[in-house]
This record gives C-alpha cells, sequence and structure tokens, in this order.
C-alpha cells in the first residue's frame, strides 16, 4: 500500500502537531485561571484579552477562539510566555485529613498520561459501538468497514477484526504496514484508523439520536484538530 508524498507529509505533520497538543494541553488545561497582562494587547487580540480582563479560564478563552486547538494552545504558550497573559495562582486546596498514626485517609491516584492518537482513535471507536448498543442498533454494522476496507487499506485491515468494546488491534494494523520504516508506519496506521471512524460515524449517524451523533463528531473533529 502506497501513499501519495503529498498526504504522507501532512499524516506526518499532523502526528508532530498532535504530540504538541498533547504536551500543551497537559501543561495548559482549561481550568487554567489567567487575566490580561498590564499591556495593551497586541493587535487584533483585543477581544480575547477583554475577555481575560478581569479574570477568566483557558476554557472560556477557548470558546471564543476561532482557530484550531493546536493553534488555541501555541498562542497561549507564546502569550504567557511575553508576559501578555498571565496564569494566576489557583486557591490552595485545604489538606488531606490525617488519622491519628498521621497517614493520609486517602492516597490520590498516579497521574494519567494522555492518550496518544492511536488509543483516542480507539476510543472514539469504542464510544460509537456503545451509542450504537445504548440506541438499540446494531453494533456489528461497524464491521462492514473491516470486511470490505476502503480502497488503499485493504493490507491494513488484513487479519484486524473487530473487538466486543468496538475496538480494533493496532498494533496488528501497524504490523501490517510496517515495511516502509517506523515513521511511515505510524502515518498509515493513523491513516487507516481516521478512515474507520469516518465510516463508522457516517454508517451511525442515521441510526443514533441526533445529539448523541452530534457529540461524536465534534470528538471526531476536536481529535482531527490536533493532528492538523
Amino acid at each position: 500500500m502506497k501513499l501519495q508524498e503529498r498526504t504522507r507529509d501532512l499524516v506526518l505533520q499532523g502526528m508532530k502537531r498532535g504530540e504538541v497538543v498533547a504536551r500543551l494541553r497537559k501543561h495548559f488545561p482549561d481550568e487554567t485561571p489567567v487575566v490580561a497582562g498590564p499591556e495593551s494587547p497586541p493587535p487584533g487580540e483585543e477581544a480575547l484579552f477583554a475577555t481575560a480582563a478581569n479574570g477568566t479560564t483557558l476554557g472560556a478563552l477557548r470558546s471564543v477562539w476561532e482557530g484550531s486547538l493546536f493553534s488555541f494552545l501555541t498562542w497561549v504558550e507564546e502569550r504567557t510566555r511575553d508576559g501578555a497573559l498571565l496564569v494566576q495562582q489557583k486557591n490552595a486546596s485545604p489538606p488531606m485529613p490525617r488519622r491519628a498514626s498521621g497517614t493520609f485517609l486517602a492516597v490520590p491516584p498516579p497521574p494519567v498520561a494522555p492518550l496518544g492518537p492511536e488509543d483516542r482513535f480507539n476510543a472514539l471507536l469504542a464510544q460509537i459501538h456503545t451509542a450504537l448498543r445504548l440506541a438499540g442498533a446494531n453494533p456489528d454494522l461497524m464491521k462492514g468497514f473491516l470486511e470490505s476496507p476502503q480502497q488503499g487499506l485493504e493490507s491494513a485491515y488484513e487479519g484486524v477484526t473487530l473487538g466486543p468494546d468496538g475496538r480494533v488491534d493496532v498494533e496488528r494494523i501497524r504490523q501490517n504496514v510496517s515495511s516502509g520504516g517506523e515513521a511511515l508506519a505510524r502515518a498509515m496506521t493513523l491513516e487507516a484508523l481516521d478512515a474507520f471512524v469516518s465510516y463508522a460515524l457516517f454508517s451511525a449517524r442515521n441510526v443514533l439520536p441526533g445529539e448523541m451523533s452530534e457529540r461524536l463528531y465534534r470528538g471526531y473533529r476536536e481529535l482531527q484538530e490536533g493532528l492538523s
């Protein structure tokens, strides 16, 4: 299976952007409190800084941002670096109660690493599968793609089946396309997963409630934003 040079370059670029988005989302979560700095806002950004004039959160700023998640997070990184946007200190959390022995009553769970794009595609497939089941539809309609993959993806999905929760074996897909080297194999794996998710969403659209379908499409768009 071959990818056009342009497609391969776009997917590789998307992978790099996805990694940047994962890093920045971890550093700048939506609940981060921010306030506009003392200097005049940069030209063209007056509306954004007006929103942050009296303090707001990055999630609120994101809601009025017109670009992609990648462009928003890189903008936040730049503006916090040059001092135009200030990150406010969160209110200190009250100390965790202790037992008489001095040990903590509860131990917080370890931090969860952000999912990579492959896992996020797979998680979205699982969500579509669950949504179909809850809507009383047959989740097996997703199998149509695996039985007759999109042209050019036949070898990528050779021997790949739909798991009981709607996920697929990503490692098997990667092995199927591994002949071109690690970077190209990952790019082709992401292309294959994207095609399957697109098919599953389209197939489910007519049997899912509108709100549920839109929520799934929104998750798909957010995932694509991280790769664009």
